[in-house]
């Protein structure tokens, strides 16, 4: 069995070079993997899904503002009536 030494830091370290074949094996699927990760081509636009669950959350919050600035002139109501 062929060993290949590295040294580093004061330290030498002795390792099977069938070992550091696998590692770069490992090494070059990862870049691999990275690479093709970043792909320029633009992805088709995201699915409409539940867009009128949606539309209706929308409603349903603009209702609850108004009926909020309503409760709001209300009490602003009151409270100069009972101030007089």
């Amino acid at each position: 069995m062929q060993f290949a030494i590295l040294t580093g830091m004061g330290y030498t370290i002795r390792k099977p070079t069938t070992q550091m074949g696998e590692d770069m094996k490992l090494i070059m699927i990862a870049i691999v993997l990275l690479l093709s990760a970043c792909n320029k081509t633009p992805s088709s636009p995201p699915p409409k899904i539940a867009e009128q669950q949606r539309e209706v959350l929308e409603k349903a919050k603009e209702i609850e503002q108004t009926l909020q600035k309503n409760s709001d002139a209300e009490k602003k109501k009151i409270d100069e009536a009972a101030a007089k």
